[in-house]
């Protein structure tokens, strides 16, 4: 990930510590499992110079550079009786350069002169004082040091070419076992050498060169595997998580399980917990060590073995005098390991050594990517919160997940948000399990890439109405609906010449397009869907679990001699004539009922949140009479969400192409909250598009324009998508796109019934304008 260090002029380089002259003040040490470990003690050989740099550790001392030791690492590691250790640490945090030191301090050198070389690479650190860990464990047991950093393919195909890469490069480290080896085994190196390995043997190379090493030099191997978590992050954002997933299990369960004969030990390093769901779930000795180790099964090994201590934080800033230790912790302390002792990120300590100058560093590396994308998804109780951290408050209602899922992300997101935030370092939590932004460095970070992101700065988004209406909260739902729609229809859309007659059928398709999302919160969403003595516009009920509110929609349009509030009164008393309660589940315990009028861009909500009584078949209401309704089973079965009634039956046939269109439009329309301006029915070139998804600033680089299209007879769907998507071309809809536009998608979408069919191409603007396929 990265090292410091200071050039230092002179051949005898200077050894500080900090404690009594002359020797080591060790603070806080601890024993567990027949290990001790020592915290906050500081040594540090200071240079002339501060550069940053390479993170081989070998580069750093053969250059007399000045080093943070760190090397009582292997006096814990050695004596763990862990078989596999996982440490978790945010991003430049010093893991790769001490996966490096580990891997110099244990490989066998080839000669007596690399001995010597590699040993004095130690003599000034506090290691070398453990004479009986020196002369068991140095120099004696061969390497497996792989880093998946780089593994980072857009499709599964890709990463796996970029694996035999890697996997070519750890063979040719120990080309010399290929003479020793049997025939057969012979051929299946050279393949890994020459990069052209099956897949299967590159799934179990790695554990065929622990046994030829083993076999070789009569020593188990060390394993050291750097950013663990990396290739599956990319996998995940990349859609192939699954394949990656099982081909990395059984790549490393071959390697670590049942293979002890020719492995001794193993240390993972990375930032997300994802250990026993993700690819080392079928390791059976594995001791996972994040930062907040503070319970009593866990081992206090390695708390200040990765980031900076304070102590040493001040030994290093003997190098500015004109830096305050107060200033300096206010911006880069905070984080705590186990509950007690304060790091420093080192990037920030090093770049400040470097500049001289309080400002944020880390903030400035490393990818977020998954962060980001269930950012959009946060509910606004989450943006709440975060409101109360930036004023210096702590969070007290969050617990970090210990195991976090990638395929769970969905199902509690807010909490799988605030576990990816502490693990990426941009929170910490203290020994009262309270989650706060550890430093300025960070706070700063939080204003630039969360508060000024459209999720936080626009009033109003799908994920935060749709908060408001499963809460039952009338009055904040209807102020975000009628924003809504004001804001993103189109008159053309519901008060044209052509859709006007029918536009209650097109307010439906939007709001349930906007809606949908409810069922990934544990709701069914259906639409036109018989109950009682009629069918509902929108039902949303509860599956399981969590949410105990039903909520039932009806829709009505103005007419002439009307007004909005009269007629979403029509709407809403037309719930209860109908008795389309009679679909309610027997464990609601609340029914939100709507009536919601449209007159083109404006909306009125008009409703009542009902409660049931102890009596089982009565809701009631406060001021209202009590209402009956019929028991049913739930409609749990009926699991897609647009009717044929919406889209093909006898009301809105001729007009499905509104329908759809609407339905998606409500789908899109929160791309608005993450820095596009969603539009429907404008004009551009030679007619109408559809709907067009254009980037507003900064961030994303990407367009879309969508063409829908109906099956009518004698046609199929896929020949009905490509007449959409040619007609993107022939009306000249890319008229409107910005001059700064890099990449335009254009989609051609058919829709037949309850089927679709979706054709596209993904174009890319030359230097010259013009426009070529991907």
């Amino acid at each position: 990930m990265f090292s410091f260090f200071f050039r230092f002029s002179h051949e005898n380089i200077p050894s500080i510590e900090l404690g009594i002259p002359n020797s080591t003040a060790h603070i806080n040490c601890h024993k567990y499992r027949g290990s001790e470990s020592c915290h906050v003690s500081a040594r540090v050989v200071f240079g002339a110079s501060v550069i940053v740099g390479d993170d081989d550790f070998q580069n750093i001392l053969s250059s007399r550079l000045t080093f943070v030791d760190k090397s009582m690492l292997i006096k814990e590691f050695v004596e763990s009786s862990d078989f596999v250790s996982l440490i978790l640490r945010p991003r430049r945090f010093g893991k790769t350069t001490n996966l490096s030191m580990l891997k110099h301090f244990f490989k066998i050198s080839h000669s007596q002169e690399e001995n010597d070389i590699s040993k004095k690479l130690f003599e000034k650190l506090k290691i070398s004082a453990e004479k009986e860990i020196m002369q068991k464990f140095f120099a004696q047991n061969p390497v497996i040091h792989i880093s998946l950093k780089d593994l980072d393919g857009e499709t599964w195909n890709k990463m796996i070419a970029e694996l035999r890469i890697l996997v070519a490069e750890i063979y040719g480290e120990h080309r010399y076992l290929i003479n020793n080896l049997y025939p057969d085994e012979q051929r299946k190196y050279q393949k890994l050498l020459e990069e052209d390995s099956t897949e299967s043997q590159l799934k179990f190379s790695l554990k065929a060169l622990s046994m030829y090493l083993q076999r070789h030099f009569k020593k188990k191997c060390i394993v050291l595997v750097d950013e663990y978590d990396s290739p599956m992050e990319r996998a995940y954002n990349k859609g192939y998580f699954r394949v990656a997933n099982d081909f990395f299990k059984d790549m490393f369960s071959s390697l670590l399980k049942s293979n002890s004969e020719n492995v001794a030990k193993a240390m993972f390093v990375g930032i997300l917990r994802i250990a026993k769901s993700g690819y080392l779930s079928g390791l059976n000795n594995i001791t996972i060590y994040p930062f907040h180790q503070d319970h009593e099964d866990l081992s206090p090994l390695y708390l200040d073995k990765f980031g900076f201590t304070s102590d040493e934080v001040e030994l290093l800033l003997s190098l500015r005098k004109n830096l305050q230790i107060n200033n300096v912790q206010s911006w880069y302390d905070g984080y705590i390991s186990g509950g007690s002792i304060h790091l420093y990120n080192p990037w920030s300590i090093i770049r400040l050594l470097s500049r001289g100058t309080l400002r944020a560093y880390w903030t400035d590396t490393g990818s977020t990517q998954t962060l980001e994308k269930y950012l959009w998804k946060a509910s606004s109780s989450f943006k709440e919160s975060v409101e109360k951290l930036l004023k210096g408050e702590y969070i007290t209602n969050v617990k970090i997940q210990d195991d976090l899922q990638y395929s769970h992300l969905n199902e509690n997101r807010d909490l799988a948000i605030w576990t990816l935030l502490y693990y990426a370092g941009y929170l910490t939590i203290n020994s009262e399990n309270h989650l706060f932004i550890p430093n300025d460095e960070v706070r700063s970070e939080w204003h630039r890439w969360v508060v000024n992101v459209p999720f936080f700065t626009k009033g109003v988004t799908i994920e935060s109405m749709l908060d408001r209406l499963l809460d039952g909260d009338l009055d904040s739902f209807k102020k975000e609906f009628e924003q809504v729609i004001a804001d993103t229809l189109s008159f053309y859309d519901v008060g044209g010449s052509q859709s006007g007659e029918n536009a209650e059928f097109v307010y439906n398709a939007f709001c349930l397009g906007m809606f949908v999302n409810a069922r990934n919160r544990g709701f069914t969403v259906l639409s036109n869907r018989e109950s009682g003595y009629g069918r509902y516009d929108i039902a949303i009920f509860p599956e399981s679990g969590g949410y105990e509110i039903a909520i039932i929609i009806e829709f009505k349009v103005v007419k002439k001699n009307n007004n909005l509030v009269d007629v979403a009164r029509k709407g809403l008393d037309k719930i209860e004539e109908k008795q389309y309660r009679a679909g309610l589940h027997k464990n609601t315990k609340k029914l939100l009922e709507l009536g919601i009028a449209f007159e083109g861009k404006k909306a009125c909500v008009l409703g009542h949140l009902l409660n049931r009584t102890d009596e089982e078949k009565i809701f009631q209401q406060q001021h209202q009479h009590s209402l009956n309704f019929q028991k049913r089973e739930p409609l749990l079965s009926e699991a897609n969400t647009l009717s044929f009634y919406d889209v093909g039956g006898s009301q809105s046939g001729e007009n499905a192409e509104f329908v759809y269109n609407a339905f998606c439009l409500g789908m899109f329309v929160n791309a608005r909250n993450r820095g596009f301006t969603v539009l429907s029915n404008r004009e551009s070139g030679y007619g109408r598009y559809d709907i067009a998804i254009f980037p507003e600033s900064g961030g994303y680089e990407i367009a879309i324009i969508i063409e829908f299209k109906v099956v009518k007879k004698n046609n199929n769907l896929v020949d009905v998508a490509r007449k959409g998507l040619d007609k993107i071309e022939e009306k000249q809809y890319r008229a409107g796109l910005h001059k700064n536009t890099k990449k335009l998608l254009e989609l051609g979408i058919a829709f037949e019934g309850k089927k679709a069919c979706v054709l596209g191409h993904l174009l890319n603007r030359t230097d010259e304008g013009t426009w070529i396929s991907d």
